[in-house]
């Protein structure tokens, strides 16, 4: 039986381990999207694309599957823009 991550967390940490644990990976990934958004601004498409999935990847963790599937995107349009360019 699959269980969802948010309960895995909460199951193996407990009430207080989960919550920091939680708001310490929600600050990253703000902190991530704050980057995303500076990298962009400079046009700095590889580290736009490893940014991108290693949010990705911290959203997966914790069940945000839009947020992982999102950013995947992302890093995808990035390495494409990278290619494209001249």
């Amino acid at each position: 039986m699959y269980l969802a991550p948010l309960f895995e967390i909460y199951r193996d940490l407990g009430d207080k381990g989960a919550e920091g644990t939680i708001c310490r990976a929600l600050a990253d990934l703000a902190i991530r999207l704050n980057r995303l958004q500076d990298i962009r601004a400079i046009a700095g498409f590889d580290e736009l694309s490893w940014q991108a999935n290693r949010m990705a990847a911290v959203a997966q963790g914790f069940g945000l599957t839009e947020v992982s599937t999102t950013v995947r995107h992302v890093a995808t349009c990035a390495l494409q823009k990278k290619t494209a360019s001249p």
